[in-house]
């Protein structure tokens, strides 16, 4: 049974709005604003314009080597308005976000929606090998340390170490011409034609750029911790990451807004400096700055990539293409 569009739209806002209640009826309200208080907060604005500068244009450089190997030859330049309009439409569905960028791209340089869009898709394959990968050395960097509960430290290395050979094999297996039962049909459409045709070449340059991009939330969220005089072991904050990476992408509320927040508490309250305050509190004052701001800023700064080609799309939506999901000229 199909989800309607409404149904999607609407339910990252109202489990934002279910898990943010939560928090506010299972925090101390005071002890939220005391670490306000003492943040330096213009200190704090200037982390957040250029921790947002530096990771956008990172993150466009990802798509721009894409689009280039695997779709047709742009320059940053147009590939900024590209992620910019994203970064709207990820408010109301990470899905959109692909299709609207996908759009952009068809109808601004006419090259196949589907083509576009496996574009994006194996962005977000070498997305998840290199979060799999941050994982992997996050759980050999705290194995034994007390980072996370032996029961859930088995889960995470299973996971990461499972999902990093569940990758490369099925990826491998998907671009070879062994029977592939159920998928097999797959292989010949235009939405996977990217992931078939990559070179070696194009997945280890991808594979760094968006390690680096990594790198940078990385170093971003470890810097935001000591601000709030959450002093997490830097080779803790690799392992925390990207299991917060994966439970914001559960699409359930907006930009991981509650979710990541309430895991956050479990991992980030036992490092928490200030004992005058409630380490719950210190904790979600965190988060909730480190999310709504970078919110925010992205929109304000994406703001003035968008051309009145992103706005249409922004308006409207991304629909439906009229292409057929096997036309994949490129």
């Amino acid at each position: 049974m199909k989800v309607p569009d409404v149904v999607k739209r609407v339910l990252p806002w109202v489990g934002s709005a279910v898990l943010v209640t939560y928090m506010i009826r299972t925090t101390d309200m005071g002890g939220v604003a005391d670490a306000l208080g003492s943040v330096d907060l213009p200190l704090l604005a200037v982390l957040m314009v250029l921790a947002t500068l530096l990771t956008f244009f990172t993150d466009t450089a990802g798509i721009t080597a894409a689009f280039r190997a695997l779709v047709c030859p742009v320059t940053f330049r147009e590939t900024l308005p590209i992620k910019a309009t994203s970064y709207f439409l990820n408010i109301l569905n990470y899905n959109a976000a692909l299709a609207g960028m996908a759009l952009y791209l068809n109808r601004s340089r006419g090259v196949g929606f589907w083509r576009a869009l496996g574009a994006l898709m194996f962005v977000n394959v070498v997305d998840l090998l290199g979060v799999l990968v941050t994982l992997s050395l996050g759980m050999i960097f705290v194995l034994g340390q007390g980072a996370f509960s032996p029961g859930i430290e088995s889960i995470l290395q299973g996971l990461a170490w499972g999902g990093l050979a569940g990758v490369v094999v099925g990826t491998l297996w998907f671009r070879s011409d062994l029977p592939l039962p159920v998928l097999g049909w797959l292989r010949n459409k235009a939405l996977f034609a990217p992931l078939r045709e990559a070179s070696l070449g194009t997945w280890g340059h991808l594979l760094v750029l968006r390690l680096a991009l990594q790198a940078q939330y990385l170093a971003v969220q470890y810097v935001l911790l000591l601000m709030f005089d959450i002093h997490v072991p830097f080779l803790h904050v690799v392992a925390y990451l990207p299991v917060l990476t994966f439970i914001q992408i559960v699409p359930i509320s907006i930009s991981g807004l509650g979710t990541t927040q309430l895991a956050a508490r479990s991992f980030y309250e036992p490092f928490v400096v200030a004992v005058a305050r409630s380490p719950r509190a210190v904790v979600d004052a965190t988060t909730t700055t480190g999310i709504i701001g970078f919110l925010l800023v992205r929109g304000v700064l994406a703001y003035f990539f968008l051309g009145e080609l992103s706005r249409d799309i922004i308006r409207h939506g991304a629909p439906a293409p009229e292409e057929p999901l096997d036309d994949a000229p490129r």
